[in-house]
């Protein structure tokens, strides 16, 4: 029973003493001619955690702003992506399209490059992103205006004629 008991105070300081151990993090997004990304999500996902910033019309993201001690753990080696960075592509049809403004690349963690270290000193990234090809872009839009006359889907409880 000694044993146990020391066993679990033992466990409870190694937790508690890892509870200071994150650190907030913010940062900016731009392109590189320092133009801001004004809307997606940046994603840092280390070995054993995984959070996210929401990026501001001035391209700023913050982690851990909410309470003390959130943020990143220190001490872990984070990948970084960034998604939902993409702005209404309206179609011949009606309906909207996802119009990229960033590379594909960036919105995946293994493709992306973008790094951070959580090392307890860095407490600013900022990270620089291409946009995407301008003819990929081009096609897209094209394919938006000349595309098969879609329609919003109907809803079954719609009343006919309306």
């Amino acid at each position: 029973m000694k044993k146990f008991l020391c066993t679990m105070i033992v466990v409870t300081a190694a937790m508690c003493c890892g509870c200071g151990n994150n650190m907030r993090v913010s940062g900016k997004v731009t392109f590189d001619d320092g133009s801001p990304l004004t809307t997606g999500t940046v994603l840092f996902q280390g070995e054993k955690t995984t959070a996210r910033g929401q990026l501001e019309k001035d391209g700023t993201f913050t982690l851990g702003a909410t309470k003390e001690n959130d943020g990143l753990p220190r001490g872990e080696t984070y990948s970084v992506c960034i998604i939902g960075a993409n702005e209404p592509l309206p179609t011949k049809g009606g309906m909207n399209m996802a119009l990229p403004l960033i590379a594909d690349k960036y919105t995946s963690f293994e493709k992306s490059g973008l790094t951070f270290v959580a090392d307890g000193k860095t407490k600013e990234m900022n990270f620089v992103v291409e946009r995407p090809d301008e003819k990929y872009i081009e096609k897209l839009k094209k394919n938006a205006q000349s595309g098969p006359d879609r329609k919003p889907p109907v809803s079954p409880f719609a009343k006919p004629g309306k």
